[in-house]
């Protein structure tokens, strides 16, 4: 089930419906959104605070109607990252079942163990990783 699954969807409808989210995307951020659904990839976002990173991440959850968690990598251990990715596993396997997206703040800065304890559910598409 990919993140995307129930929109059809283009890279210029993507940008439309940022647009009346509130959220100015320029053909670059849609493409880029647009290219990781279709192939199914985690987004890696960057940039100095406060240019909308977490914004981003959460219009395009709300934008498919998935559940929106977030984590800081510097914060985080790998009991809340067991946490989350328990919560995504329950939100799927519930009776009308819903994608997690996962946005993870400062990601750079996870180590092994968080690493370890993450990647199964991306890989598996358990979560959705921006």
């Amino acid at each position: 089930m990919t993140l995307f699954a129930s929109k059809n969807f283009t890279a210029d409808s993507l940008q439309q419906d940022l647009d009346t989210l509130g959220y100015v995307a320029s053909d670059n951020i849609a493409l880029t959104l647009f290219l990781a659904a279709q192939l199914e990839k985690p987004i890696l976002v960057e940039g100095p605070p406060g240019v909308g990173k977490t914004t981003l991440a959460r219009l395009v959850a709300q934008y498919v109607d998935a559940n929106f968690l977030t984590l800081s990598a510097v914060l985080a251990g790998v009991k809340d990252i067991r946490e989350a990715t328990a919560q995504a596993q329950m939100a799927l396997e519930a009776k009308e079942p819903r994608r997690t997206v996962l946005f993870v703040d400062e990601i750079h800065r996870f180590n092994k163990s968080q690493q370890d304890a993450l990647l199964p559910f991306v890989e598996d598409g358990t979560l959705a990783l921006i």
